[in-house]
């Protein structure tokens, strides 16, 4: 596998996304080879999300570091976003050499509690992973 380049500075805002059969955002995909960081995504809504059928769901963030995948990933800001459910916010899986600086703030769903709020380990739930 060839490296890809390297992708930086990217911003999207005032947005309505839909993702019935993908990710909004997808960092990392098996046999990939790139690195990125400064991304944000604000003020925006997502709507129609997906169910994966290949081992990654649909949802605003993809992250599926399998198959020889590789990359630093850092510095992802997600804020201020309405899904339609929480089953479309994320999946994160990359080890080589990893995901860090991820943040996630002011994220609900429609007609539906808060994501912390309904969480039984509320002390434990980081908003900066």
């Amino acid at each position: 596998m060839r490296p890809g380049h390297d992708v930086q500075k990217i911003l999207i805002e005032h947005s309505v996304l839909s993702t019935s059969i993908s990710n909004i955002v997808r960092s990392a995909w098996p046999q990939k080879i790139f690195n990125s960081r400064d991304f944000t995504l604000r003020d925006s809504d997502v709507l129609h999300a997906g169910i994966g059928a290949c081992g990654q769901t649909f949802g605003l963030l993809g992250m599926w570091g399998a198959e020889g995948a590789s990359g630093d990933h850092s510095n992802y800001t997600f804020e201020n976003i309405a899904l339609d459910n929480w089953y479309s916010l994320v999946q994160m899986e990359q080890e080589s050499p990893g995901i860090h600086g991820f943040t996630f703030r002011n994220i609900w769903a429609l007609d539906q509690p808060p994501l912390v709020a309904s969480s039984p380990y509320r002390r434990r739930v980081r908003r900066d992973v």
